[in-house]
């Protein structure tokens, strides 16, 4: 799937990432929001579907399920729109949340984009 977003009145981005990539669909305060793992910083990416992206889907996945009945998606449909949104050769989106932290650690308050494991990097003695 390859993601077109625009972020900060830059010109149109896109980033393609197989299914594997998606780590997960939310449904929020009435927005979807995809996360995504960025193959670059390796870390999690925010995005929200756009209208014209639910609207879509909409038509698309309740058609098949519940023909007729013109009922908005509920969160309980999650599932069968990552499926539908991981079958389509474009998915237009708006980023919210570039690079977070890395996808290998959990996601907690006081993880900034390098969390600090207590490490101390090698030194020489002398």
């Amino acid at each position: 799937m390859t993601l077109v977003y625009t972020s900060q009145k830059l010109p149109p981005e896109s980033l393609t990432v197989p299914p594997e990539a998606s780590r997960g669909l939310r449904f929020r305060q009435r927005n979807w929001l995809l996360y995504v793992t960025d193959p670059e910083p390796m870390s999690v990416s925010i995005f929200r579907l756009s209208k014209e992206t639910v609207d879509t889907a909409t038509y698309e996945i309740l058609d098949r399920l519940a023909p007729g009945e013109g009922k908005p998606l509920a969160p309980e449909d999650g599932k069968a729109l990552l499926e539908w949104l991981q079958a389509q050769p474009f998915v237009r989106v708006e980023l919210v949340e570039p690079v977070t932290s890395p996808s290998m650690f959990p996601s907690f308050p006081s993880t900034g984009p390098r969390p600090s494991l207590g490490l101390n990097p090698p030194s020489i003695q002398r």
